[in-house]
């Protein structure tokens, strides 16, 4: 678990472009958004998320249900056993 910002942080992955247009990429692809926090370390909603990420929801505008967002922290192993089944 991440003890703090930085912990949980890619460097340089800003350099080649926005987050939102990363996600957004790797539609039809699996994608699930938990648990996410803003740049003060607060926690977001999954719709606030899903509103910070046009790119991502645009991406995924032919496989809606292959991009999901929570409120809740979860395990990526539990949710990926959840999909596969």
């Amino acid at each position: 678990m991440a003890k703090d910002l930085g912990d949980a942080s890619v460097p340089g992955a800003l350099t080649a472009g926005d987050l939102c247009d990363l996600a957004g990429s790797l539609a039809p692809r699996l994608l699930h958004f938990g648990g996410m926090v803003d740049h003060l370390n607060r926690p977001l909603t999954g719709d606030a998320v899903r509103t910070a990420y046009p790119p991502a929801v645009q991406g995924y505008a032919a496989a809606p249900q292959a991009l999901t967002f929570s409120d809740e922290k979860s395990s990526a192993a539990a949710w990926l056993l959840k999909q596969l089944r």
